[in-house]
Protein backbone atom coordinates (compact mmCIF):
# COMPACT_ATOMS: atom_id res chain seq x y z
CA UNK A 1 0.00 0.00 0.00
CA UNK A 2 2.85 2.19 0.96
CA UNK A 3 4.68 1.88 -2.66
CA UNK A 4 1.18 2.77 -4.24
CA UNK A 5 0.71 5.99 -2.16
CA UNK A 6 4.57 6.73 -3.28
CA UNK A 7 3.83 6.00 -7.11
CA UNK A 8 0.85 8.41 -6.97
CA UNK A 9 2.61 10.89 -5.09
CA UNK A 10 5.20 10.82 -7.41
CA UNK A 11 3.22 11.07 -10.62
CA UNK A 12 1.09 13.97 -9.11
CA UNK A 13 4.56 16.49 -8.66
CA UNK A 14 5.50 15.45 -12.27
CA UNK A 15 2.03 16.68 -13.67
CA UNK A 16 2.50 19.57 -11.70
CA UNK A 17 6.45 20.14 -12.77
CA UNK A 18 4.90 19.32 -16.71
CA UNK A 19 2.18 21.77 -15.69
CA UNK A 20 4.36 24.61 -14.50
CA UNK A 21 7.10 24.32 -17.20
CA UNK A 22 3.92 24.50 -19.93
CA UNK A 23 3.34 27.97 -18.36
CA UNK A 24 6.87 29.25 -18.41
CA UNK A 25 7.17 27.71 -22.28
CA UNK A 26 3.61 29.86 -23.15
CA UNK A 27 5.37 33.03 -21.10
CA UNK A 28 7.86 33.00 -23.71
CA UNK A 29 5.86 32.43 -26.79
CA UNK A 30 4.17 35.86 -25.50
CA UNK A 31 7.62 37.50 -25.81
CA UNK A 32 8.20 36.51 -29.17
CA UNK A 33 10.02 33.11 -28.51
CA UNK A 34 9.23 30.10 -30.87
CA UNK A 35 8.66 26.35 -29.88
CA UNK A 36 12.20 25.87 -31.16
CA UNK A 37 13.33 28.90 -28.69
CA UNK A 38 14.28 31.18 -30.86
CA UNK A 39 13.52 34.89 -30.39
CA UNK A 40 12.22 36.43 -32.78
CA UNK A 41 12.10 40.07 -31.18
CA UNK A 42 16.05 39.75 -30.22
CA UNK A 43 16.57 43.33 -30.85
CA UNK A 44 19.94 42.28 -32.23
CA UNK A 45 17.61 40.34 -34.93
CA UNK A 46 16.10 43.23 -35.79
CA UNK A 47 19.81 44.56 -36.21
CA UNK A 48 19.47 47.33 -33.54
CA UNK A 49 23.03 49.01 -33.34
CA UNK A 50 22.31 52.16 -30.64
CA UNK A 51 19.77 52.47 -28.01
CA UNK A 52 18.96 54.72 -25.43
CA UNK A 53 16.44 54.25 -22.59
CA UNK A 54 17.04 57.86 -20.80
CA UNK A 55 15.99 55.98 -17.57
CA UNK A 56 18.31 57.21 -15.65
CA UNK A 57 21.26 59.45 -17.44
CA UNK A 58 22.25 59.29 -21.46
CA UNK A 59 23.79 56.13 -21.38
CA UNK A 60 23.63 54.41 -24.45
CA UNK A 61 23.26 50.86 -23.97
CA UNK A 62 24.39 48.51 -26.65
CA UNK A 63 28.33 49.24 -26.68
CA UNK A 64 28.54 52.13 -23.99
CA UNK A 65 29.79 54.21 -26.76
CA UNK A 66 30.48 57.59 -26.39
CA UNK A 67 27.38 59.89 -25.58
CA UNK A 68 28.32 64.02 -25.39
CA UNK A 69 26.45 66.21 -23.83
CA UNK A 70 25.75 69.91 -25.08
CA UNK A 71 24.14 72.35 -22.75
CA UNK A 72 21.90 71.12 -19.66
CA UNK A 73 18.89 68.49 -20.97
CA UNK A 74 17.67 66.62 -18.32
CA UNK A 75 15.96 63.31 -17.60
CA UNK A 76 11.91 63.64 -17.14
CA UNK A 77 10.30 61.63 -14.78
CA UNK A 78 7.38 61.50 -17.55
CA UNK A 79 8.16 58.39 -19.44
CA UNK A 80 6.56 56.80 -22.38
CA UNK A 81 8.08 53.65 -21.32
CA UNK A 82 10.47 52.81 -18.07
CA UNK A 83 11.28 55.83 -15.54
CA UNK A 84 12.88 58.58 -17.87
CA UNK A 85 12.43 60.21 -20.63
CA UNK A 86 15.52 63.25 -22.58
CA UNK A 87 13.94 66.68 -21.41
CA UNK A 88 15.20 69.43 -24.39
CA UNK A 89 16.59 72.46 -23.41
CA UNK A 90 17.84 75.85 -25.47
CA UNK A 91 20.71 75.44 -26.64
CA UNK A 92 21.03 71.46 -25.72
CA UNK A 93 21.51 68.25 -27.51
CA UNK A 94 23.32 65.10 -27.44
CA UNK A 95 26.13 64.10 -30.11
CA UNK A 96 27.26 60.70 -30.68
CA UNK A 97 30.18 59.55 -32.55
CA UNK A 98 28.23 57.64 -35.93
CA UNK A 99 31.33 55.45 -37.31
CA UNK A 100 31.27 53.28 -34.42
CA UNK A 101 27.30 52.18 -35.46
CA UNK A 102 26.03 52.56 -39.33
CA UNK A 103 28.88 52.35 -42.10
CA UNK A 104 29.96 55.15 -43.98
CA UNK A 105 29.88 53.00 -46.88
CA UNK A 106 26.11 53.02 -47.05
CA UNK A 107 23.34 50.12 -46.82
CA UNK A 108 20.13 50.48 -45.08
CA UNK A 109 19.38 52.62 -42.07
CA UNK A 110 16.69 52.79 -39.51
CA UNK A 111 15.66 55.71 -36.97
CA UNK A 112 12.85 55.19 -34.40
CA UNK A 113 12.01 56.82 -30.93
CA UNK A 114 9.00 58.34 -28.78
CA UNK A 115 8.55 62.34 -29.13
CA UNK A 116 6.17 64.09 -27.09
CA UNK A 117 5.77 68.10 -28.02
CA UNK A 118 6.74 70.96 -25.47
CA UNK A 119 3.16 72.14 -24.12
CA UNK A 120 2.13 75.14 -25.94
CA UNK A 121 4.08 75.18 -28.51
CA UNK A 122 4.62 74.34 -32.24
CA UNK A 123 7.52 76.46 -32.71
CA UNK A 124 10.12 74.62 -35.15
CA UNK A 125 12.78 72.78 -34.02
CA UNK A 126 15.29 69.62 -35.03
CA UNK A 127 14.62 66.20 -33.05
CA UNK A 128 17.28 63.98 -35.18
CA UNK A 129 20.31 64.95 -37.08
CA UNK A 130 23.25 62.25 -38.82
CA UNK A 131 25.33 64.57 -40.55
CA UNK A 132 28.65 65.45 -40.90
CA UNK A 133 30.60 67.29 -37.99
CA UNK A 134 30.94 70.38 -39.30
CA UNK A 135 28.24 72.74 -41.59
CA UNK A 136 30.63 73.89 -44.95
CA UNK A 137 28.24 76.90 -44.97
CA UNK A 138 26.37 74.90 -48.14
CA UNK A 139 23.05 73.88 -48.17
CA UNK A 140 23.80 70.97 -50.23
CA UNK A 141 25.36 68.64 -46.97
CA UNK A 142 21.27 67.50 -47.14
CA UNK A 143 22.88 64.92 -49.67
CA UNK A 144 24.44 63.21 -46.64
CA UNK A 145 22.61 61.24 -43.79
CA UNK A 146 19.65 62.30 -42.66
CA UNK A 147 17.13 64.75 -40.52
CA UNK A 148 13.86 64.75 -38.85
CA UNK A 149 12.24 68.05 -37.80
CA UNK A 150 8.76 69.64 -37.26
CA UNK A 151 7.93 72.99 -37.96
CA UNK A 152 4.99 75.13 -38.15
CA UNK A 153 2.01 74.45 -40.12
CA UNK A 154 -0.55 77.15 -41.03
CA UNK A 155 -4.30 75.92 -40.73
CA UNK A 156 -6.20 77.28 -43.37
CA UNK A 157 -9.78 77.02 -41.40
CA UNK A 158 -8.74 78.83 -38.60
CA UNK A 159 -5.81 81.47 -40.43
CA UNK A 160 -3.26 80.87 -37.34
CA UNK A 161 -0.32 78.45 -37.56
CA UNK A 162 -0.97 77.02 -34.23
CA UNK A 163 -0.16 73.27 -35.13
CA UNK A 164 2.79 71.67 -36.31
CA UNK A 165 3.74 69.83 -39.57
CA UNK A 166 6.49 66.29 -39.49
CA UNK A 167 9.42 66.76 -41.69
CA UNK A 168 12.10 64.37 -42.55
CA UNK A 169 14.71 64.32 -45.08
CA UNK A 170 17.74 62.09 -46.82
CA UNK A 171 20.27 62.29 -48.89
CA UNK A 172 21.36 60.03 -51.77
CA UNK A 173 24.19 59.02 -54.41
CA UNK A 174 23.62 58.25 -57.73
CA UNK A 175 27.64 57.37 -57.96
CA UNK A 176 27.50 56.12 -61.44
CA UNK A 177 26.43 59.67 -62.56
CA UNK A 178 28.78 61.34 -60.10
CA UNK A 179 24.99 62.88 -58.60
CA UNK A 180 23.93 63.67 -55.33
CA UNK A 181 20.62 65.61 -53.73
CA UNK A 182 18.12 65.10 -50.92
CA UNK A 183 14.84 63.70 -50.80
CA UNK A 184 11.99 65.12 -48.70
CA UNK A 185 9.78 62.91 -46.38
CA UNK A 186 7.76 65.71 -45.10
CA UNK A 187 3.95 65.91 -44.43
CA UNK A 188 3.08 69.15 -46.33
CA UNK A 189 -0.13 69.09 -46.29
CA UNK A 190 -1.59 68.50 -42.71
CA UNK A 191 -0.67 68.73 -39.15
CA UNK A 192 1.12 66.00 -36.96
CA UNK A 193 0.26 67.64 -33.78
CA UNK A 194 -1.52 71.10 -32.37
CA UNK A 195 0.21 73.25 -29.65
CA UNK A 196 -1.27 71.73 -26.53
CA UNK A 197 -1.44 72.30 -22.82
CA UNK A 198 -1.43 68.74 -22.56
CA UNK A 199 0.73 66.82 -25.58
CA UNK A 200 0.34 63.21 -26.21
CA UNK A 201 3.25 61.00 -27.11
CA UNK A 202 4.13 59.84 -30.66
CA UNK A 203 6.12 56.88 -32.13
CA UNK A 204 8.60 58.62 -35.06
CA UNK A 205 10.19 55.84 -37.67
CA UNK A 206 12.72 56.74 -40.49
CA UNK A 207 13.45 53.90 -42.65
CA UNK A 208 16.34 54.37 -45.23
CA UNK A 209 17.40 51.40 -48.18
CA UNK A 210 18.17 51.27 -51.92
CA UNK A 211 14.77 52.59 -53.65
CA UNK A 212 12.82 52.94 -50.36
CA UNK A 213 12.57 55.78 -47.74
CA UNK A 214 10.03 55.98 -45.59
CA UNK A 215 8.79 57.56 -42.14
CA UNK A 216 6.02 56.27 -40.50
CA UNK A 217 3.96 58.04 -37.15
CA UNK A 218 2.87 55.58 -34.89
CA UNK A 219 3.10 52.87 -36.99
CA UNK A 220 1.46 53.76 -40.21
CA UNK A 221 3.28 55.56 -42.96
CA UNK A 222 3.14 59.03 -42.97
CA UNK A 223 5.39 59.57 -46.46
CA UNK A 224 7.38 57.26 -48.57
CA UNK A 225 9.72 57.73 -51.94
CA UNK A 226 10.27 54.31 -53.53
CA UNK A 227 12.33 54.32 -56.67
CA UNK A 228 13.74 56.79 -57.95
CA UNK A 229 14.33 60.30 -56.55
CA UNK A 230 11.82 62.91 -56.87
CA UNK A 231 12.90 65.64 -59.35
CA UNK A 232 15.19 63.60 -61.48
CA UNK A 233 14.73 62.73 -64.70
CA UNK A 234 15.96 62.76 -68.95
CA UNK A 235 16.55 66.38 -68.11
CA UNK A 236 19.48 65.33 -65.85
CA UNK A 237 20.99 62.92 -68.58
CA UNK A 238 18.90 60.14 -67.40
CA UNK A 239 17.21 57.69 -69.60
CA UNK A 240 13.88 56.55 -68.64
CA UNK A 241 14.88 52.90 -67.09
CA UNK A 242 18.65 53.96 -65.76
CA UNK A 243 18.94 52.08 -62.56
CA UNK A 244 21.28 54.42 -61.64
CA UNK A 245 19.21 56.63 -59.94
CA UNK A 246 17.51 54.73 -58.08
CA UNK A 247 17.27 56.07 -54.45
CA UNK A 248 20.73 54.97 -52.66
CA UNK A 249 21.48 55.90 -49.01
CA UNK A 250 24.46 58.66 -48.96
CA UNK A 251 26.86 58.12 -45.39
CA UNK A 252 29.92 58.81 -46.82
CA UNK A 253 30.44 62.20 -44.86
CA UNK A 254 28.28 61.30 -42.43
CA UNK A 255 30.26 61.36 -38.70
CA UNK A 256 27.99 62.08 -36.11
CA UNK A 257 24.01 61.44 -34.44
CA UNK A 258 22.76 64.14 -32.97
CA UNK A 259 19.28 63.48 -31.06
CA UNK A 260 17.51 67.23 -29.50
CA UNK A 261 18.24 69.18 -32.39
CA UNK A 262 19.57 70.24 -36.30
CA UNK A 263 23.20 71.17 -35.03
CA UNK A 264 25.28 71.18 -36.51
CA UNK A 265 24.97 70.59 -40.11
CA UNK A 266 21.26 71.55 -39.94
CA UNK A 267 20.31 74.17 -38.02
CA UNK A 268 19.99 76.79 -40.70
CA UNK A 269 15.47 77.16 -40.83
CA UNK A 270 15.52 77.50 -37.05
CA UNK A 271 16.09 73.78 -36.68
CA UNK A 272 17.42 74.20 -33.14
CA UNK A 273 16.91 72.75 -30.32
CA UNK A 274 14.07 70.61 -29.50
CA UNK A 275 12.37 71.61 -26.26
CA UNK A 276 10.04 68.44 -25.88
CA UNK A 277 10.78 64.89 -24.87
CA UNK A 278 12.52 62.26 -26.42
CA UNK A 279 12.54 58.34 -25.20
CA UNK A 280 13.15 54.71 -25.97
CA UNK A 281 15.67 56.40 -29.26
CA UNK A 282 17.13 53.46 -31.32
CA UNK A 283 18.89 52.82 -34.49
CA UNK A 284 19.22 49.91 -36.48
CA UNK A 285 21.45 49.41 -39.61
CA UNK A 286 18.75 47.94 -41.67
CA UNK A 287 15.41 49.13 -43.06
CA UNK A 288 12.66 47.75 -40.83
CA UNK A 289 9.49 46.41 -42.04
CA UNK A 290 6.10 47.73 -40.65
CA UNK A 291 5.60 44.85 -38.54
CA UNK A 292 8.62 45.03 -37.14
CA UNK A 293 8.40 48.92 -36.59
CA UNK A 294 5.17 47.88 -34.24
CA UNK A 295 7.17 45.83 -32.71
CA UNK A 296 9.32 48.12 -31.45
CA UNK A 297 6.52 50.80 -30.87
CA UNK A 298 5.03 48.34 -28.55
CA UNK A 299 8.21 48.27 -26.34
CA UNK A 300 8.60 44.16 -27.20
CA UNK A 301 12.12 43.68 -27.85
CA UNK A 302 13.93 41.68 -26.08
Amino acid sequence: MKNIFKFMMLALATSVMFTACNKDDDKGNDNGVDDNGVDDNNSAAYGEVLYLSFDEDFTEHISEGTVNVEGKPTISSDAKFGTGSYQGAADSYLTIPSEDYISKDGGELTVAFWFKPAPNSNARAGLFLFGAAEWDGNDNNRADGCRIFHEEYFNEETEFATDAKFGANAGWDFAAENMKGDEWLSLDDKAWFVASDAPEWQFVTLTMKEGFYRTYINGEIAKASEGYANGVDESDGFSPDSPNKLLVPNFKNCELFTIGSGEPTFNYWGMLSELGQIDEFRIFDKALTQEEIKVVMDDLLN
